[in-house]
């Protein structure tokens, strides 16, 4: 009969080595433990830093994100400034042009070079409007300083004090906002 008994393995060893002793073992692994260690807080000093980084980043972000909004809100203003200075420019000459064509007598409408004018009148306006520019209501109007000018007071029969009667020279609002005042007489 076979004896079923089994015999313990000794441990393979290299040729040429011997097992490792009880002291070197906790050595080693003392060693190991050391390592993981330090690797752990290398790891953990690392997510620090990339965290700091992340948050950091975020910050630049948001610096330049506010930076390139401000810088487009100032370029708009410039522009708007720049449309303003312009439209002032042109302002009188579509004044004038207007002035012209009030003086053209009657018997005159019709001729072609008139109706030219108030095409080129027409089409400057609508221009204007087409930038924002409307012009300031006045005859008939209550007086308003904010968007009136009182170049006089005149007894009027039949107007209520402080309403305009008559416009000496045309007013504008620029999206809302007057660019010029509109020149009135505002009866007494």
């Amino acid at each position: 009969m076979h004896n079923t008994e089994k015999k313990p393995v000794p441990p393979a060893h290299s040729p040429g080595h011997a097992p490792a002793s009880p002291a070197k073992e906790t050595a080693s692994a003392e060693a190991l433990h050391r390592e993981l260690h330090e690797a752990l807080e290398r790891a953990v000093a690392a997510e620090k830093l990339a965290e700091e980084n992340l948050q950091g980043w975020k910050r630049a972000k948001a610096d330049y994100q506010n930076l390139k909004r401000e810088t487009d809100q100032r370029c708009r203003e410039i522009a708007g400034v720049a449309g303003a200075e312009m439209i002032l420019k042109m302002l009188p000459v579509y004044d004038n042009l207007r002035t012209a064509d009030r003086h053209i007598p009657a018997e005159q409408q019709a001729l072609d070079w008139v109706v030219g004018l108030q095409q080129i009148i027409k089409s400057f306006g609508d221009l204007l409007h087409s930038l924002g520019v409307e012009p300031i209501p006045t005859v008939g109007e209550p007086f308003d300083p904010s968007r009136h000018e009182a170049v006089a007071i005149v007894p009027h029969a039949g107007s209520p004090s402080q309403t305009i009667v008559d416009e000496v020279k045309p007013g504008y609002t620029l999206h809302g906002k007057v660019l010029v005042p509109a020149k009135v007489m505002v009866a007494k």
